[in-house]
């Protein structure tokens, strides 16, 4: 009887000790999980920051391009500043020649007369 009793007792905890081994791989089969779920996460983050890093820094680049375009424009106009400043002189000054010209156009018909 008291052999029953402890072959009983022996197989009662051979089959607590199965349950809690099988509660214990569940569990890291969880936490392996979770691990790998975690990791796959951080990857998709630092593959979605590296995108945007990169979209950053093609604006960057669009932008360091435009300006450069801009100032290139500028310049060209600049270069090309003093010569319309010559043609706009010689402008005034023809203006001017033509006013006087009809000034003394006038004078001149009536000193004919």
């Amino acid at each position: 009887n008291k052999e029953n009793k402890e072959n009983n007792e022996k197989e009662e905890n051979q089959r607590k000790r199965l349950k809690i081994e099988k509660e214990i791989d569940v569990v890291i089969e969880i936490s392996n999980s979770i691990a790998k779920q975690l990791e796959e996460e951080d990857e998709e983050e630092c593959q979605q920051r590296k995108e945007y890093e990169q979209e950053q820094q093609k604006d960057k680049q669009k932008e360091i391009e435009d300006k450069q375009i801009q100032k290139e424009f500028l310049v060209q106009e600049s270069k090309q500043l003093p010569q319309l400043e010559q043609i706009l002189q010689k402008e005034e000054i023809k203006q001017k020649q033509q006013q006087q010209e009809t000034q003394q156009t006038p004078n001149k018909q009536q000193q004919q007369q």
